[in-house]
């Protein structure tokens, strides 16, 4: 009989820690959302720190550099000689 009131206590317990370890179901409205993203607020840009790992990887470009670079290349003269 204590044997069965543990397995059932042990069960209920597993059962009620799944239920609260479940997610919410939470749905924000499409207006809290828009409130909350705020599209007339300005973006704040991304700031960049020196690491060490950092400094041992390839410097990254930026799109306006690779356009540069790929536009000096395509407007070389043809030449057939």
């Amino acid at each position: 009989m204590v044997l069965l009131l543990q397995i059932v206590g042990a069960v209920a317990a597993l059962g009620f820690g799944l239920w609260l370890g479940m997610p919410k179901s939470y749905r924000p409205h499409w207006d809290g959302i828009e409130e909350a993203m705020g599209k007339e607020k300005p973006r704040a840009k991304a700031t960049r720190h020196f690491t060490f790992l950092g400094f041992l990887q390839k410097r990254q470009e930026k799109g306006s550099e690779r356009r540069l670079r790929r536009d000096r290349r395509s407007r070389k003269p043809f030449d057939l000689s």
